[in-house]
């Protein structure tokens, strides 16, 4: 049915707070819930526990490129996890811990290439 007189200023403002403060309430139950299902004690300050952050400046967590967008990846404070004190592995320093592997055997490789059998002795003694 069409009302004759609008609801007052005063209605509409009560009602739009209460539907904001619903809202809000029904946000952070599902917010926990969230934390629950991760199984997540302190959230991670930077990420707020999801595990997962954006880069405004469209650059990644390794410097890369990310594009004309926003980009969104892994937090790289918790890297992943989304606990302050439970983090996952750090991807940065698995890739550099590669990287030196990679290095260390270019080296062998090098030196078995030129016939040091010195080296082999050295690395199956260790």
């Amino acid at each position: 049915m069409y009302k004759s007189e609008p609801d007052s200023k005063e209605n509409l403002k009560a009602t739009l707070e209460k539907q904001v403060y619903e809202n809000k309430k029904y946000r952070e139950e599902m917010w926990q819930r969230m934390l629950y299902w991760r199984n997540i004690i302190t959230p991670c300050k930077k990420c707020g526990g999801s595990g997962v952050i954006t880069y405004p400046s469209t650059a990644l967590w390794r410097s890369g490129i990310g594009g004309q967008m926003i980009s969104h990846g892994v937090c790289n404070e918790c890297w992943g996890s989304g606990d302050e004190n439970e983090h996952w592995s750090n991807i940065r320093k698995m890739e550099n811990y590669i990287n030196s592997l990679e290095v260390e055997l270019k080296i062998l490789a090098d030196k078995i290439e030129k016939g040091d059998k010195k080296c082999l002795k050295n690395q199956n003694s260790q």
